[in-house]
C-alpha cells in the first residue's frame, strides 16, 4: 500500500501567517493522536510557541483525534498565526507519514521534531540553532530528560538521554532523542525522511539518524532540550506497537534513501519487501499489517505477502562496533547485508535475541560473551569465532595486553565446541591450521559494497599537500618520530603540509604545532569507521599515509587501508612490508622502501607526481573491487548458516523455552543461600530500584530540595575510598555521595578519572538489595577508545561490606596514558555503586562528578 493512497483526503489548514508572514528559520512538526484530555498536547504546543527563537512555524498533524484535539488546535491557530494544521479524515497511525506531510508544507531552513507528549525548554531551539550555524553542513542534537515507566507500573523514573556518538556506533545503539535534533532542510532532501514502513513504526527516528550518519556528521552539543514523556505513558508507540528487532534491522540495512526523498515519498509502499527478505520477516510484516489494519478500514494489506522459506540470519556479537567489525559485516552485497545483524555487547540487548539466529559470530573476544556462548550451545546454534589480527602472537610477544588468555592452548580449549573460525587473511587461516587451533577455518576477507562518502573535492593547491593519517594509536609514534622529520624537510622548499590526524592526544598535538609550515588538524576519535572517514573527507586529502609499525602481526594484516584511500579518493602511501609490498607492481600506491627511515619518506614526498594520481587511484579502485567484492564472503556466510537454514517461529519458540529452563532456575543471595523460584523476588527488587530512583526526583523534572549525602555515614572499612575521593569532593557541600542508578539495566557507567602511575588495583564500593548473583566488573578505556584492561568479579564470591578489588595487570597500562573508567554489572537484579554527584540548574539536573573508588599503586 502506497503513502499516496493514505493521504489523499488529508485536509490542510494553514495559519494566518503562513502566506503573508515572514519565512521561519525552524519548522517544528507535531503529530498528535488523542492527547487532549491528558493535558500533554496543550503543554507540547505551548512549549513550542513560547520559544525564545520566535522565527518558527508549528505544523500540527492531527491523526483523526476525537477527544477535543481539534478545538485546542483551533484555539492556538486563532491566537498565533504561526500554527498550521494538517488533519486526517481517518486514522493512519504511522507517525512517519504525518512527518512527511508536515515536511511537504513546511518552509523553514531547519527542521525540528516533536511528539505530543514532549515539552521543549524555552531556549532549546535558539541554543540548537546557535550551534547549527557554526556547522551548517551537520546535524546537531542535544539531550533530554525522559520519563520512563514500565507498562502497568505506577512508578515513574527520570533518565537522561543524549551523548556524543564518538565512542559509540550509531548502527548498534541509539542515544539521540527525536525532539533533541535540529536538521538542515537540505539533508532531509538528500537522505530522505522517516521510513513509514510498518516494520519501522517504533524505530523510524533511529533509522533516520543511521542513514544521515553515512553521509553527514551528527554532532552532539551541550544543550538540554526538554522533557520526553512518551515512555511513561501506557499508550505510547513503544507500548502499543509490535516490534520485531530482527525484521526491523533487516529493513534498516536496505538502501532506501532515494525512495524516502520528499519527491518520491508518496510512491513508497509501506508493506513491500525486497525479494531477498527472510521468510520470518515477511510473516512479521503480514502480521503487523493485519494488526494495524484491523481497526482501520483504509488499509489494504493484500500486498504484504510471504516470500521464500529462506530464513538465514547471522548474528554478530562484538565488544566494540569499530572498523574491526564494520569492514567485514556492515558493507555486504545485497544478498546478505540485510541478513546480518551486529549487536554490541554490553549494549542493552537481551540474550534472547540469539533465538532467531542461524549462527552466531563472536568478534575477537570470547570471555565477555560466555553467557551468550553457553546459551547458543544450549540451543544448538552454531558458533564461530572471527579475528582480523593474530592476537595469540601479539600476546605471546607482549606487543598488546589483553584481559583474557588467547594462547594457542587456551584458544583450542575455548573453541573446541565452536563450529569454526573465520580469519581475515589467508596467512591467519594458515596459522590457525598449522597450530591445530581449530579444524574448520575459513578465509573471511573485508567486504566493500555500499559505503558511499561524498567528497567535496576542490582544485588542489600545488604549494600545499593535504595528508591524512590512517591507523590506530600504535602508529602515532612512527608518525611523530619517523615521518615528522620528513615533513619538516619537505616544507623547507616553500611548500606547506596540512596533516589530518584523528584520535591524537595533546602531547602529540603540541609537538606538531611547533612548526609554521605544518598545519595540524586533529579530529576526535571516532569508533564508527564511516564517521571517521566522513570527518577526514571534509578536508579533501591528496594522499592517505599508512604509518609503519614494528610488529610480528604485520604479515597477518589485511590491506583494507586501500578501501579507505578509495573512499576518500586519495592516493595511498604504504610501508614496504607485507601485506603491502605487492602494491609496487600493481601501481595502486606509493610504497616506501625503508619505512622506518625518515629519508625514505622524504624521497617519496619529493617524488610525488600529481599527473599520475588519477591512474594510480583508478588502479586502486580496481584492486578494491576485485579483492573486497564480497563474493567469497557471501559463500562463507551461506555455508556457516546452512545447517539451520529454516529458523521458523516454531524453532524460535523452542529455543526460547530452552533458554527459560536454563536461565533463572535459582539465584544466590548473601550468605550463600539459594532461592529456587526467584521471579517474585526479582520483581520486588526491580520495584525497589524504581522507588529509590523516584525518591530522588520531584514531580516535574527535578530532584528533592534535600539530597541524601552518605559521606558521613560510611563504615570504617571504606575510609581509604573516602580519603582517595576527598580531592574530588574538595570540601564542597554541593557534592554529595549517593548510590548510582542501577548498573544492571545499562551497558556501563563511565567516568573520567586521574589515574596515578603504576596502578596496582581499583577498589569500588558496590551495593545490592540482598541478592549476590552475577558479575560486576571494570574496564580501563584508552584515549582512542580501546579497552586496555578488563576485570570481572563474581558477586557470589565477594563481601560487599568491603570494597571490591580489581587487580590491574601492570603490563596492560601505560604510565603516561589518560584513561576512562567503566563500571558494569551483568546481573538480573539491581546493583549499585557509590558515586559523587552534583546538582545544577536549581537542582533540576544530576551530574555524576567522580566514582567513589580507591586507586592503589605498586
Amino acid at each position: 500500500m502506497k503513502v499516496k493512497d493514505l493521504i489523499r483526503e488529508t485536509q490542510w489548514l494553514p495559519g494566518s501567517s503562513y502566506v503573508d508572514g515572514p519565512l521561519p528559520i525552524v519548522s517544528v512538526f507535531l503529530p498528535t493522536f488523542r492527547r487532549a484530555k491528558s493535558g500533554k498536547f496543550r503543554k507540547a504546543i505551548e512549549s513550542v510557541l513560547s520559544q525564545t527563537l520566535t522565527e518558527l512555524e508549528l505544523i500540527i498533524v492531527d491523526d483523526a483525534s476525537t477527544d477535543g484535539s481539534a478545538d485546542i488546535i483551533a484555539e492556538f491557530m486563532e491566537k498565533d498565526g504561526r500554527v498550521s494544521c494538517l488533519r486526517h479524515v481517518v486514522n493512519i497511525g504511522l507517525p512517519a507519514i504525518s512527518e512527511y506531510e508536515a515536511y511537504s508544507k513546511s518552509r523553514g531552513r531547519y527542521i525540528a521534531f516533536a511528539f505530543d507528549d514532549d515539552e521543549f525548554f524555552p531556549d532549546a531551539l535558539e541554543e540548537l540553532y546557535k550551534h547549527a550555524q557554526m556547522t551548517p553542513d551537520q546535524v546537531v542534537y542535544g539531550s533530554v530528560g525522559m520519563r520512563v515507566r514500565e507498562l502497568g507500573s505506577g512508578t515513574e523514573q527520570f533518565v537522561h538521554l543524549g551523548e556524543s556518538i564518538s565512542s559509540h556506533n550509531i548502527n548498534s545503539w541509539n542515544c539521540i532523542s527525536n525532539n533533541a535534533v535540529l536538521v538542515p532542510r537540505f539533508i532531509l532532501d538528500d537522505i530522505g525522511l522517516y521510513d513509514p514502513h510498518i516494520l519501522m513504526t517504533r524505530l523510524c527516528d533511529w533509522d533516520l539518524w543511521r542513514r544521515i550518519s553515512r553521509k553527514y556528521i551528527l554532532r552532539y552539543v551541550d544543550v538540554c532540550v526538554g522533557e520526553v514523556g512518551g515512555p511513561a505513558t501506557d499508550d505510547s508507540l513503544g507500548k502499543t506497537y509490535a516490534l520485531d528487532t530482527w525484521a526491523s534491522e533487516e529493513q534498516m540495512r536496505q538502501e532506501r534513501d532515494w525512495s524516502l526523498r520528499p519527491e518520491n515519498f508518496e510512491e513508497y509502499d509501506i508493506f513491500a519487501l525486497p525479494d531477498s527478505a527472510a521468510h520470518c520477516t515477511a510473516i512479521a510484516v503480514r502480521e503487523m499489517a493485519a494488526a494495524h489494519g484491523r481497526t482501520r478500514e483504509n488499509f489494504d494489506i493484500s500486498s504484504s505477502l510471504s516470500r521464500s522459506d529462506d530464513n538465514r540470519k547471522v548474528l554478530v556479537l562484538t565488544g566494540n562496533h569499530d572498523a574491526c567489525t564494520s569492514i567485514y559485516f556492515d558493507f555486504l552485497p545485497d544478498e546478505w547485508k540485510s541478513r546480518v545483524r551486529v549487536i554490541r555487547y554490553p549494549g542493552g540487548w537481551p540474550i534472547s535475541e540469539i533465538a532467531h539466529a542461524s549462527c552466531i559470530v563472536f568478534v575477537r573476544q570470547l570471555d565477555p560473551f560466555f553467557e551468550w556462548i553457553a546459551a547458543a550451545q544450549k540451543m544448538q546454534i552454531p558458533c564461530y569465532y572471527f579475528t582480523d589480527d593474530n592476537l595469540t602472537l601479539l600476546q605471546e610477544n607482549k606487543e598488546m595486553n589483553f584481559f583474557e588468555d588467547l594462547s594457542k592452548k587456551t584458544l583450542r580449549n575455548k573453541l573446541k565446541d565452536f563450529s569454526g573460525v573465520l580469519t581475515s587473511t589467508l596467512e591467519l587461516q594458515e596459522y590457525f591450521k598449522e597450530h591445530l587451533i581449530h579444524s574448520n577455518v575459513d578465509f573471511f576477507p573485508p567486504t566493500f559494497c555500499d559505503l558511499k562518502i561524498t567528497t567535496s573535492k576542490v582544485v588542489p593547491v600545488r604549494d600545499r599537500l593535504v595528508i591524512a593519517f590512517a591507523g590506530g594509536s600504535h602508529r602515532l609514534s612512527a608518525l611523530r618520530d619517523v615521518m615528522l622529520p620528513a615533513f619538516l624537510k619537505y616544507t623547507e622548499s616553500g611548500k606547506t603540509i596540512q596533516l589530518i590526524v584523528g584520535g591524537a592526544g595533546s602531547d602529540f598535538s603540541d609537538e606538531f604545532k611547533k612548526h609554521d609550515f605544518l598545519e595540524l588538524v586533529t579530529l576526535p576519535f571516532e569508533l564508527n569507521w564511516e564517521t571517521a572517514l566522513l570527518q577526514i573527507s571534509r578536508y579533501s586529502p591528496d594522499i592517505l599515509i599508512h604509518a609503519p609499525s614494528e610488529s610480528a602481526n604485520n604479515k597477518y594484516k589485511t590491506t583494507n587501508v586501500a578501501l579507505s584511500a578509495d573512499v576518500l579518493d586519495a592516493l595511498l602511501v604504504v610501508p614496504d612490508y607485507m601485506p603491502y609490498s605487492d602494491f609496487k607492481e600493481l601501481n595502486n600506491a606509493y610504497v616506501v622502501s625503508s619505512p622506518f627511515s625518515a629519508r625514505s619518506w622524504l624521497e617519496v614526498l619529493e617524488g610525488l607526481d600529481f599527473s599520475k594520481f588519477s591512474e594510480m587511484k583508478k588502479n586502486n579502485k580496481k584492486y578494491c573491487n576485485e579483492h573486497f567484492s564480497g563474493v567469497l564472503t557471501c559463500k562463507v556466510l551461506a555455508s556457516i548458516s546452512k545447517p539451520t537454514t529454516f529458523n521458523g517461529f516454531t524453532t524460535v519458540e523452542g529455543r526460547l523455552k530452552l533458554m527459560s529452563k536454563s536461565h533463572g532456575s535459582h539465584i544466590s543471595i548473601a550468605g550463600g543461600d539459594v532461592i529456587k523460584d526467584p521471579q517474585k523476588l526479582l520483581e520486588s527488587l526491580e520495584e525497589l530500584a524504581r522507588l529509590r530512583q523516584a525518591a530522588s526526583r520531584s514531580k516535574r523534572l527535578g530532584f528533592l530540595s534535600r539530597k541524601h549525602d552518605l559521606w558521613d555515614n560510611l563504615m570504617p572499612q571504606f575510609a581509604k575510598l573516602k580519603e582517595f575521593s576527598q580531592q574530588a569532593k574538595s570540601g564542597s557541600s554541593e557534592i554529595k555521595l549517593e548510590l548510582s542508578k542501577s548498573l544492571h539495566d545499562v551497558p556501563y557507567v563511565e567516568y573520567s578519572i586521574n589515574f596515578p602511575a603504576a596502578i596496582k588495583s581499583v577498589l569500588i564500593a558496590f551495593a545490592t538489595d540482598g541478592i549476590q548473583d552475577g558479575l560486576v566488573g571494570i574496564e580501563l578505556v584508552g584515549a582512542t577508545g580501546s579497552i586496555v584492561f578488563n576485570g570481572v568479579a563474581s558477586l557470589s564470591g565477594v563481601d560487599l561490606s568491603l570494597p571490591v578489588e580489581f587487580v590491574v595487570d601492570q603490563a596492560a597500562v601505560s604510565l603516561s596514558a589518560d584513561y576512562r573508567l567503566r563500571v558494569f554489572a551483568r546481573t538480573s537484579h539491581p546493583v549499585y555503586m557509590f558515586e559523587l554527584v552534583k546538582y545544577r540548574y536549581a537542582g533540576l539536573k544530576r551530574f555524576p562528578v567522580y566514582p567513589f573508588v580507591e586507586i592503589s599503586t605498586v
